[in-house]
C-alpha cells in the first residue's frame, strides 16, 4: 500500500444517526482541516495564533520527518495506511498563548483531532530538548492513531474513538449520560509506544546529536542509576537528567502508572502461552490503538482475565491521582488469582 501523497489522510470513520449526507459533508470537513487546519478557525482566532506561533527550528522540523517515517513504519507493519502529518500541522506557540488554554496547562503538547492540530509549548529551556522530542512524537502517534467521528446531525458530530479512547455515542448519552472508556489504556499504548521507539527518535535526528552523546556518557548513565534506584523505579523512566550545582533536573517518562497496568495484562496474556511473544502480545494493544475495531483486543484480555475485565479496563483513566490505576489493577489482579482456580 503507497503512501498518500502530502495533505491527503485516510477518511475517518462514521458512526451514529445521521444521514448519509451528514456523514460524507462531516468526512470531507475533517480532510479539509487536515489540509488547512485553520480552517474551522475564526479570522480573529487565526490572528491571535499566528501571532504568538514559534518559527520552527531545524530539529523540531525534522523531529516531524523523522516521528512520521517511525510512525508510517508501525502503520506499515499493521497493513494500514501511510500518511504524513504535514509541518504546518504543528504549531508551537509562546507560552503566554499556552496559559490562555487551561485545559492543556499540564502537558507540553496535545493532539486535537477534530481540529487535525498538535499543539505544543513553543518557549522551553534546552534541558527541555529531548524530553520535547519525544512528546512531538508521542503526539504524532496520537494524530495517526484511529479517528472516528460520531454524527447525529449536519451541525451535531462530536468524536466517537480517537485512538482507543471512546466516547458515548448522541444515543447513548441520551439515555445514560456522557462516558469516555480506555482513555488510560490509549495514553498507556502510546507513551509505551514512544518508550520502545524513543532511542530511535534521538539518534535519527541529527540536531540532537549532543543530547544523545550526553545521555550515552557514564557520568550521566551512573547519575541516572543513582536517581532510579534512590526512587525506587528503573532507570528507563528517566528521559533526562542534569545536574545545576546541588540541584538535580528530571524528566521522566509519561503515565507511568498507566504504563504498568498495561504491561502486567500483557504479561498475564503472555504466561497463558497462546502467544509466541511477549513483544507479541503487546503490538497487539500497539495495533488497536490504529484500527478500526477493539473487539478482537477485548475477547483475548477477557480470555485471560474472564468476562467483563475488558470493559473495566476501560475505566482506567490518565490522571496520575484520580486512584483508577490502583482499582483496576486491583480489579484485575483479583481476576486473575480467581481464574486461575477454575
Amino acid at each position: 500500500m503507497e503512501k498518500l501523497p502530502l495533505g491527503e489522510r485516510p477518511e475517518p470513520r462514521t458512526v451514529g444517526r445521521g444521514s448519509f449526507e451528514a456523514k460524507a459533508k462531516t468526512k470531507r470537513e475533517i480532510i479539509e482541516r487536515f489540509q488547512d487546519n485553520l480552517v474551522s478557525f475564526t479570522e480573529e482566532h487565526i490572528a491571535e495564533l499566528k501571532a504568538a506561533e514559534r518559527d520552527k527550528t531545524d530539529e523540531q522540523k525534522e523531529g516531524i520527518k523523522v516521528a512520521n517515517e517511525i510512525t508510517n513504519e508501525i502503520l506499515r507493519e499493521f497493513g494500514l495506511q501511510e500518511f504524513d502529518i504535514p509541518e504546518q500541522n504543528v504549531h508551537f506557540v509562546s507560552a503566554e498563548e499556552w496559559a490562555k488554554h487551561p485545559s492543556v496547562a499540564d502537558v507540553a503538547m496535545s493532539t486535537f483531532p477534530e481540529k487535525q492540530l498538535i499543539l505544543a509549548k513553543g518557549d522551553y529551556q534546552p534541558s527541555a530538548r529531548v524530553s520535547k522530542a519525544l512528546s512531538l512524537f508521542h503526539e504524532m502517534i496520537h494524530a495517526k492513531g484511529h479517528f472516528s467521528i460520531d454524527v447525529d446531525s449536519d451541525v451535531k458530530h462530536g468524536p466517537y474513538r480517537s485512538g482507543l479512547t471512546t466516547h458515548a455515542t448522541y444515543k447513548k448519552v441520551e439515555k445514560s449520560g456522557n462516558a469516555v472508556w480506555f482513555d488510560g489504556l490509549n495514553e498507556a499504548v502510546v507513551a509505551q509506544i514512544e518508550m520502545d521507539y524513543g532511542n530511535r527518535v534521538l539518534t535519527s535526528n541529527p540536531f540532537l546529536k549532543d543530547q544523545v552523546e550526553y545521555l550515552s556518557s557514564n557520568e550521566v548513565q551512573k547519575m541516572k542509576h543513582d536517581h532510579a534506584k534512590k526512587r525506587g523505579i528503573d532507570p528507563s523512566e528517566i528521559e533526562w537528567i542534569g545536574r545545576d550545582g546541588d540541584d538535580i533536573e528530571v524528566f521522566y517518562a509519561s503515565y507511568p502508572g498507566q504504563r504498568r497496568v498495561l504491561n502486567y495484562v500483557v504479561d498475564q496474556i503472555c504466561a497463558d502461552g497462546d502467544f509466541a511473544s511477549r513483544d507479541d502480545v503487546m503490538k497487539l494493544f500497539f495495533a488497536a490503538h490504529f484500527r478500526d475495531s477493539l473487539l478482537p483486543l477485548g475477547r483475548i484480555v477477557e480470555k485471560s482475565f474472564g468476562k467483563g475485565s475488558f470493559e473495566f479496563l476501560g475505566t482506567m483513566d490518565r490522571e496520575s491521582d484520580s486512584g483508577s490505576v490502583g482499582r483496576v489493577l486491583d480489579f484485575l489482579t483479583k481476576r486473575r488469582r480467581e481464574m486461575k482456580k477454575t
